[in-house]
C-alpha cells in the first residue's frame, strides 16, 4: 500500500486550518499576499488600471455560479432556484462600497462591452449568448492566470497544514 492510497482521515475543519495558519503565520501570510498582489495587479492591468468593473464583474459572476450550483443540485422537476441570478444597482452599490453614480457608469461600461445585461425587471446579470458569456470569452486568458495562481497558491497552503 501507497501513501496515496491510505486513509487521510477527516479533513480539517475551517479552525484548525486557521490555527495551523496561524502557527505558520509568515509562510502563510507570504503566500496569501504574493497571491493577492499578483492577482490584483493582472486584474488591474487587464481592466486598464480600473479594479472597480471587475468588482462588479466578480459580483455578479458570483450570483450567477450561486443560482447556477443550485440549479445544477435541484432534482429533476425542481426547476431553478426561486431567486433572481440578477442584481439591481442599488444592491451592487451596496455589496461592492462603488458610489451608485459610479456604478451606473460602469455598468453602463460593462454593458457596451456585451458583458453584462438588463432582464425584464431592470436588474443587471451576465449577458450570455446561448451557453457562451462574453465576458468569460473576452477574459479566458486573465481566467487561465488566476487558475494557475490559485492552484499555487492551493499547493503553499496544504503544505502548511
Amino acid at each position: 500500500m501507497t501513501a496515496a492510497d491510505q486513509d487521510p482521515g477527516p479533513a480539517p475543519t475551517a479552525e484548525e486550518t486557521a490555527e495551523r495558519f496561524l502557527q505558520n503565520y509568515v509562510r502563510f501570510q507570504y503566500a496569501f499576499i504574493e497571491f493577492l498582489a499578483e492577482h490584483l495587479t493582472d486584474v488591474s492591468r487587464e481592466f486598464g488600471g480600473d479594479l472597480q468593473p471587475p468588482m462588479i464583474l466578480a459580483v455578479l459572476g458570483q450570483r450567477i455560479l450561486l443560482w447556477q450550483a443550485e440549479a445544477d443540485r435541484a432534482v429533476a422537476g425542481e426547476g431553478t432556484p426561486p431567486w433572481s441570478p440578477t442584481m439591481a444597482t442599488a444592491r451592487i452599490a451596496d455589496v461592492t462600497g462603488i458610489p451608485r453614480e459610479t456604478v451606473r457608469r460602469k455598468l453602463a461600461d460593462l454593458e457596451a462591452r456585451g458583458w453584462i445585461a438588463r432582464d425584464a425587471d431592470g436588474k443587471w446579470g451576465i449577458a450570455r449568448v446561448g451557453e457562451r458569456a462574453p465576458a468569460r470569452d473576452a477574459l479566458a486568458e486573465l481566467d487561465r492566470r488566476g487558475v494557475a495562481r490559485v492552484a499555487k497558491l492551493h499547493t503553499v497552503l496544504r503544505d502548511l497544514t
